[in-house]
């Protein structure tokens, strides 16, 4: 009766209450088992979890053959940072009730965390035959078909997690972590938000929301907000230090996402995204060697991180080792074939190797084109454009460098010498950061349209829904370049010029302006 009252006041949330009773309990009966173990998960709930742990595993020693107890003391070991003591905590709880959908559950999260993704869907698998309707099974599950890169099963996972359960935030959360390996960052961040809608204080969808933030064009402060929050509901969280690293480099404020990189690496020693990210910080500053020295690290930390490799060959390059430069490249696109950046900078680096055979490098070319480009020829429709020849042509141009560049120089003057009455001119700006030049051009132009953070897909759809006729590129295979928009044909007349001294390899691109040099 008095185990029976106890229980009551904590299911009630009166833990000062419940807490006294079980220990008059044991004080009259010191081997209740069930009195010792609820008084360990009411220390976990105090946040005392070293004391809850002991408790709990004072009860399984009181009473060895209670499945809830070991699964229990799972949860306080995960919690703890002791994922293999978890395991085999979650794996004797099974053990002793092989139907203990719950247990097989957790034994399927802690085993993905570890890195066992496929011992973990065959858990989790069992865990929904056992209880088909189990919501955050199927948003484990989804995690773990996630890992494997299945990103559409994991997707579908855990839109039947909320189906069975709208107010998972946690099936949100790890919904927009797909959406965003997929490039969809606006669909990321509606989930990220009905996450923290469900769920305010949920420091990992803070934190998720901040890294999404970070890569939309103008969502660099609100980015910031995000992370800080994550910070000061979690202040050990390196994650959100990393997010807020990348979400103050788009602001321009360097020193401040050095510190926040640092201390994200203090927190994590071993923390190859944050190498990688300090990496990229240095790059935009020009200092290569540094860089070099970052991404190295992040490789020795991560070997198949191939955006390290992408960014080490890139900074290799400005140093003037090409041929290393290349070889890191093509290294980038054996770890992630479908990797078109690293692809395009294997592009751009050829043009200054000085070994590099003419024929060689148009083979390159095609290859970029068959593996990047022709898969999106289903994405190309008849255009519907007004073919009056008496009306203004509607010109585009898509740029990453419409600010204080070299490029600018040569296509300031165009739009400044324009025929409003013959052509209206609408510029697609892939920047991060605006300037005093980016202040001129805008003036200049009749439409102006802010990309980065944009998919190609996005863009693509962008310039149709403008009625561009013709689409310009202004980069070639430089830095940020969208020519996978322009793979998916959205103008009837596709031109590039300036920027880039060679073949974009496209199909789809109708015209080169240059000279004979």
């Amino acid at each position: 009766t008095a185990l029976a009252r106890a229980f009551e006041y904590h299911q009630a949330d009166s833990l000062d209450q419940a807490e006294a009773l079980y220990h008059q309990i044991l004080e009259d009966e010191p081997g209740n088992a069930d009195a010792m173990h609820l008084l360990g998960m009411l220390a976990r709930q105090f946040g005392q979890r070293e004391v809850a742990a002991a408790r709990v595993q004072h009860a399984i020693h009181l009473n060895p053959s209670v499945a809830f107890y070991h699964n229990n003391l799972g949860i306080i070991f995960q919690e703890l940072g002791r994922p293999s003591d978890a395991i085999n905590c979650y794996q004797q709880a099974i053990r002793l009730q092989p139907d203990y959908a719950t247990a097989l559950n957790n034994l399927g999260s802690t085993l993905l965390q570890t890195g066992q993704s496929s011992q973990a869907i065959s858990n989790l698998l069992e865990a929904l035959r056992l209880k088909p309707d189990y919501a955050e099974a199927f948003s484990n599950l989804g995690n773990a078909f996630k890992e494997h890169g299945q990103l559409d099963d994991a997707a579908a996972c855990y839109r039947e997690a909320l189906r069975l359960d709208p107010a998972l935030a946690g099936a949100y959360n790890n919904l927009g972590n797909v959406f965003h390996l997929k490039g969809n960052l606006e669909q990321a961040v509606e989930c990220y938000r009905e996450a923290l809608r469900l769920n305010p204080h949920f420091s990992e969808a803070h934190n998720n929301l901040g890294g999404a933030l970070a890569e939309l064009n103008h969502g660099a402060q609100e980015a910031e907000v995000c992370c800080r929050e994550a910070i000061r509901l979690r202040p050990d969280y390196p994650d959100a230090f990393n997010n807020l690293g990348n979400a103050l480099l788009k602001q321009g404020k360097t020193q401040e996402a050095f510190a926040a990189y640092h201390e994200a690496l203090r927190l994590r020693p071993g923390y190859a995204d944050a190498h990688y990210n300090l990496g990229t910080a240095l790059l935009e500053q020009g200092r290569f060697e540094r860089t070099a020295d970052c991404c190295r690290e992040a490789l020795r930390l991560k070997p198949a991180f191939y955006k390290a490799a992408n960014n080490l060959a890139h900074a290799l390059q400005q140093l003037g080792e090409v041929d290393e430069a290349i070889a890191l490249d093509r290294l980038a696109l054996r770890m992630c074939p479908d990797f078109a950046v690293a692809h395009s900078n294997l592009l751009f680096t050829l043009n200054y190797a000085a070994t590099t055979d003419p024929e060689e490098s148009a083979a390159e070319y095609r290859r970029w084109t068959e593996r990047h480009a022709t898969p999106l020829a289903s994405a190309i429709r008849p255009h519907t454009n007004d073919p009056n020849p008496e009306r203004r042509l509607r010109i585009g141009y898509v740029s990453p460098d419409l600010r204080l560049h070299s490029v600018s120089f040569f296509f300031e003057p165009i739009l400044a010498a324009r025929d409003p009455a013959q052509v209206e001119n609408i510029c697609y700006a892939n920047i991060i950061r605006s300037d005093c030049v980016t202040g001129r051009l805008k003036d200049l132009a009749d439409g102006w349209r802010d990309i980065w953070g944009l998919s190609d897909e996005r863009l693509a759809e962008l310039v149709r829904q403008d009625g561009i006729d013709i689409l310009v590129d202004l980069a070639g295979h430089s830095a940020h370049n969208r020519l996978l928009a322009f793979a998916r044909k959205p103008a009837p007349v596709q031109v590039t010029y300036l920027g880039y001294p060679n073949t974009t390899g496209l199909k789809t691109m109708d015209y080169r302006i240059t000279d004979s040099y």
